[in-house]
């Protein structure tokens, strides 16, 4: 029996991020479709994700030059518990951060010429680890991923004003967005 699709849910938040518009879309695969309109709206959404999720988990992060990958990834580390400014790792191409809730590995995999160096660097134990959290810039420059932690894919792309973000998780994941549509919905900061 096919599932049933419920027709996209238009939501906006109220409050000190009241710019944020969200779709959310229930479906086989969870996705959640958000307009941001700003670096702040960028960066609160990454806070709410890092309070939500589950470890280990690996956030792949895939949009253009200057789309907010970053600024996700700052929110993210913040309310992870990291305490460092968090930068792009474009240089280092690997950042470590220590937290009470477990460590976080920031990746940016855009001067990388095949998977096989990121497995050079250690990928492979960084995928192990049961209470890491890996947030990879570029993610969709390598499709053949060796086996790891859940995935949630997070894809941006360039607005007029503002940009556009696509979650995705699959169905092993099904609690993180379960977990952060629950939150969406029941904070009082929504409406439709």
């Amino acid at each position: 029996m096919k599932p049933k699709l419920q027709q996209p849910l238009s939501l906006t938040l109220q409050g000190p991020h009241s710019n944020l518009q969200a779709f959310i879309t229930h479906h086989p695969m969870p996705s959640l479709h958000l307009t941001l309109p700003d670096a702040a709206a960028t960066h609160a959404l990454g806070r709410l994700i890092g309070s939500l999720c589950p470890l280990p988990l690996l956030i792949g992060l895939s949009g253009e030059l200057g789309v907010g990958k970053t600024t996700l990834s700052q929110g993210i580390g913040q309310s992870f518990g990291v305490d460092d400014p968090i930068t792009s790792p474009t240089f280092t191409l690997i950042n470590e951060y220590e937290t009470s809730r477990g460590r976080l590995y920031h990746l940016d995999l855009y001067r990388l010429g095949s998977l096989d160096e990121l497995l050079e660097l250690g990928l492979e134990d960084m995928l192990a680890q049961r209470n890491a959290l890996m947030l990879v810039e570029w993610f969709d420059r390598f499709a053949d991923w060796p086996e790891g932690p859940p995935l949630l894919q997070i894809r941006f792309e360039h607005l007029a004003a503002g940009r556009s973000v696509w979650l995705s998780l699959p169905p092993q994941a099904k609690a993180l967005t379960e977990a952060l549509s629950a939150r969406l919905n029941t904070e009082g900061q929504w409406m439709n």
